[in-house]
C-alpha cells in the first residue's frame, strides 16, 4: 500500500527495506514504498522512472535516500573479471545518472537526498556524482557500518566496511561512527561460503 500525502522518507535501491523499516518504526516518518528488484521494481527501466517520477511530484519526499549497488565499485571487489566490471560500471552509472537528476530536482524544490557508498567507492568520482556534488553542495559524512552492527551472515563477525553518506542531510554524530576498535572484523574482500560477493551481503544495514 502506497501511503498518501507528502513523505518523510523515500528509500531507493533499497535491498530488504531496512532503512525504511527502521525510519518508520524508530523515527516514526511517513515512508513510501522501498524501492528495490526485491519489490518488483527495476530502476533501469523507462517505464519505471517514469513511475518514480510520477510518485516524486506526487509525494515530494522531504529526504530521498539510495545505496546504489556498490558492488562493481568497490576495491574490495578483487573476483570480478575487469573487463565485466567495466560493463557493469558502465550500466550502473546510466541508472545513477536518473537518480542524480532526481536529487537535483529534489534540491530545486526545497527538499533533500543523501546516498551511501563504501569511502573507497570510484562511483563517488564519476563525472555524474561530482557534478551532483558542486551543484548541490552537498557534503560527505564518513562512518563504518560495524558501528550499526553489520555482520557476515556466515562468521558473525562485524564488517568494518568504511562508508560515506554523501548529500544535503545533516547527519549527527549518532549516525556518522567511526570504529572504536573494539572488536576483530571479518574481511569484505572476495566471495562467501555461499559462492556470492561478499560485497553484495554487505549492503544489508540500518543506521
Amino acid at each position: 500500500n502506497i501511503t498518501k500525502g507528502q513523505w518523510d522518507f523515500w528509500e531507493w535501491w533499497a535491498g530488504s527495506g531496512n532503512m525504511t523499516k527502521a525510519a518508520r518504526i524508530d523515527c516514526r516518518m511517513i515512508c513510501g514504498p522501498p524501492i528495490t528488484r526485491e519489490t518488483g521494481w527495476e530502476l533501469s527501466l523507462p517505464h519505471h522512472q517514469m513511475a518514480l517520477l510520477h510518485l516524486i511530484d506526487c509525494h515530494k519526499p522531504k529526504i530521498l535516500f539510495a545505496g546504489p549497488t556498490c558492488a562493481p565499485w568497490s576495491q574490495a571487489n578483487t573476483t570480478m573479471e575487469p573487463e565485466l566490471k567495466a560493463i557493469i560500471r558502465q550500466l550502473e552509472e546510466a541508472v545513477f545518472s536518473f537518480f542524480a537528476s532526481v536529487c537535483s530536482k529534489q534540491v530545486k524544490e526545497g527538499r533533500d537526498y543523501a546516498y551511501e557508498q563504501p569511502r573507497n567507492s570510484a562511483l563517488l568520482h564519476t563525472d555524474t556524482a561530482v557534478a551532483l556534488e558542486e551543484e548541490t553542495g552537498s557534503v560527505d559524512g564518513y562512518l563504518c557500518m560495524c558501528m550499526h552492527d553489520l555482520k557476515s551472515p556466515f562468521s558473525g563477525r562485524p564488517h568494518m566496511k568504511p562508508s560515506v553518506l554523501r548529500g544535503t542531510v545533516k547527519f549527527t554524530g549518532r549516525t556518522l561512527r567511526w570504529c572504536d576498535r573494539t572488536h576483530k572484523h571479518e574481511p569484505l574482500n572476495g566471495r562467501a561460503p555461499s559462492g556470492g560477493l561478499k560485497t553484495s551481503y554487505a549492503q544489508l544495514y540500518t543506521m
